[in-house]
This record gives structure tokens, sequence and C-alpha cells, in this order.
């Protein structure tokens, strides 16, 4: 792929199941299969293809070892990969570079409930979007809109008016919970307190997860 020519990228959503493997760290490791519908996403690992002349460039987020966001590239010169089509984005290679720079997420805390592959991809959607109206040249369109809205459902107003652009991640209760990732790790789980510690929780990564919709704020600087 040309990082310096303008090139039209076909946007598709990859859903995948999800399986804990063994590890001797205390973040498991994930295994994956791809899956063919769309029951269930809010359960799947999700990621983005882009796809220009036959090649794709599969973008996504995966936890580390020590439970940090690392965003993973893989590229694909041949192979046939089944996505669900979101939308298209015209620019430059290293936009998407830039997308990921920028992300929020970049760098921070995993969490299975809070900040996760779901909220990552919605997330960069804003930012692709964002930066494509932001720089000549480049253009962003949904071809799915409701497939579009879905994806960005993970999403949720932090003082619940759309028009103030502030945004923050809805809690996800159907991927694997974080008890599930500690038991698969070896850590103990203790169930007293459990409603309470998810309530505290919950607070706190609502104002960690805040940022700016920069659709309606502007890239950062």
């Amino acid at each position: 792929m040309d990082y310096e020519r303008a090139t039209r990228f076909e946007i598709g959503v990859l859903y995948e199941s999800i399986h804990v493997g063994s590890s001797s760290s205390r973040w498991p490791l994930l295994g994956r299969s791809a899956v063919r519908g769309e029951d269930s996403i809010h359960t799947k690992h999700w990621a983005l293809l882009f796809t220009t002349a036959g090649k794709k460039l599969r973008i996504e987020l995966r936890p580390t070892p020590e439970g940090t966001i690392a965003i993973q590239q893989t590229r694909y010169d041949s192979q046939s990969i089944q996505s669900f089509p979101v939308g298209t984005f015209t620019g430059l290679r290293s936009d998407l570079d830039d997308m990921i720079a920028m992300h929020p997420m970049q760098g921070g805390e995993y969490s299975t409930r809070y900040n996760n592959c779901q909220h990552w991809l919605a997330t960069a959607l804003m930012f692709l979007e964002a930066l494509s109206a932001g720089r000549s040249g480049r253009s962003f369109t949904v071809t799915h809109p409701a497939r579009h809205s879905s994806l960005l459902g993970v999403l949720e107003s932090r003082d619940y008016s759309k028009s103030s652009g502030i945004l923050c991640h809805r809690v996800n209760m159907f991927l694997m919970t974080r008890a599930v990732l500690a038991q698969a790790a070896g850590i103990p789980v203790v169930a007293g307190g459990a409603a309470l510690f998810l309530i505290v929780d919950a607070a706190e990564w609502k104002d960690r997860s805040t940022f700016r919709d920069p659709r309606i704020h502007g890239l950062p600087n």
C-alpha cells in the first residue's frame, strides 16, 4: 500500500469469537475464530479491515500480557477474508497511522467491560471521519448506516446530551468479564461485594474513558 498516494479503502468490520487460552502471565492469551453472522456481536472481538486493490489491512486492539492496550496491524496480500461492510475512506495510508496515534485509548489500560476492542473500533471510526473532514483530499462515507450506528452504540454521551459532544464508553456486560479473565489466569475471585465493585468501577471508568467527539470538537492538536 502506497503511503503517499490517495487511495480508496473499503472499510469492513470483523467479528470473531473469543477463546481464553492458557498463559503463565496474569493476562491470558485470547484465541479467535471468525463468525459469519451478526448475532450477539457484543460478545465478539471486533477488528477493522481496510481493503484496496485486493490488498487488505487489518487493524485491531490487542491487550498485552501486562493488561495494557496495543494496536496490531496485519497486512494480507491475497487471502480471502470476509468482513461486514461499513463504509469507504479515501486518503493516504499514513492517515490510518495518524488515526491510531491520536486515538484516546492509545497506551491505556485494557478492560473487557470498560475499555475494550469494541470501544476502540467505534472511536477509531469517529476519528477517521473527523480526519477526513479536516484534511484536504480525504473523504469518509458510511455505506451501511444501520451497521455503523450499531458499532457506535458502544459509546454514550457523558452528560446525556448528544449536542455536547462529550462521550464515554458504555459498559459492556456481554464480553468476557474481568472475573472470567482473572480465573483463567489463576487469580482468585472474591464473590462478596461484587455488585458494589462493579458500580464503583463503572463510575471510575466513565470518568477515565471520557473524550471529546472529534467530529464536533475537531482533532486533538
